[in-house]
């Protein structure tokens, strides 16, 4: 996705358009980077303190993204610069000390969560967090991130903005974390065969399959998004051998009641006649699924 040059009132538009993590999460890992993080570069550097402090809400909307993506140290980098704009938000305090502890960091997470009590003395949640430090100190906390991991260590380098060194890092290895972190990286490179190839390997290797986080920020999207064969892929194998995990849909799509799986199949039928550039079938979801939006605007763009 081409990036445009961000006028202040535009950075300012986009950062409180996208102050929670859902609505973050759901537009992309390239459209995050391309406007987002642009947006907030655009006003940290600034005098006023209004802006300084959208920028610091930013950041700590973006940490919250990557720790679901499951990259604590690029969710750190972010909760710092956060920091740098307004050292006395509470929550950029905590969500560092979470990411210091989900390392194994405990002392480091205690001091941050004693930081962000300090500063909201009443929170009982921080109280907690703190709580839980001092006995994860004492051994009584499992790390979740094991620093040997290829597949962690090739994501964080992903999120740092280095995919080769991502690809170096996962090598020649096979295992089904490794297939999704390449997946992700591929897509996130624009190789299309790349990144079907490693979906179709792991749901061929794997009885059952569980969508992540990172699978929808990184992977649906770009290039990816715009091959039929890919969606082809999702709905003819890869639904058949979900086993739950997330499904990231429209807002419009989610609200309606159907169960979770029916609404994933639907998605994906939609973004393949989307691809195929199919008007009948476009027009037989919205004709069905009035208060799902994307298949009556789809048609619409293509009648």
């Amino acid at each position: 996705m081409r990036s445009t040059k961000l006028s202040l009132t535009a950075a300012r538009n986009i950062l409180r358009a996208h102050s929670d993590l859902a609505s973050l999460h759901r537009r992309g890992h390239r459209w995050v980077e391309a406007f987002f993080v642009k947006a907030l570069s655009r006003l940290a550097t600034r005098e006023p303190r209004s802006d300084r402090r959208l920028a610091a809400s930013g950041y700590l909307t973006l940490g919250r993204v990557h720790d679901l993506n499951g990259v604590p140290r690029a969710a750190m980098r972010a909760f710092d610069r956060g920091l740098r704009l307004a050292p006395d938000e509470p929550l950029l305090w905590r969500g560092l000390g979470a990411m210091f502890e989900a390392m194994g960091s405990y002392e480091r997470a205690r001091h941050a969560f004693g930081r962000a009590l300090r500063l909201a003395p009443a929170d009982e949640l921080l109280r907690a967090d703190r709580e839980r430090a001092d006995w994860a100190m004492l051994g009584g906390c499992p790390v979740l991130y094991a620093a040997d991991s290829p597949s962690w260590n090739a994501m964080e380098a992903l999120a740092a903005g280095d995919p080769e060194a991502g690809l170096a890092i996962l090598g020649r290895r096979r295992s089904d974390a490794v297939r999704r972190a390449r997946a992700r990286i591929l897509a996130v490179q624009g190789d299309v065969e790349g990144v079907v190839a490693e979906w179709r390997a792991l749901v061929e290797q794997a009885p059952r399959v569980a969508l992540q986080h990172a699978d929808w920020y990184y992977t649906f999207d770009g290039e990816v998004a715009e091959d039929a064969g890919f969606w082809r892929l999702m709905l003819w194998q890869v639904r058949r051998r979900l086993d739950g995990g997330i499904l990231v849909m429209s807002p419009t799509l989610e609200r309606i009641d159907l169960p979770e799986l029916k609404r994933f199949e639907l998605y994906l039928r939609y973004q393949l006649a989307r691809c195929e550039r199919d008007l009948p079938a476009l027009l037989a979801l919205a004709g069905k699924y009035p208060a799902w939006r994307e298949p009556g605007e789809a048609a619409l763009l293509l009648a």
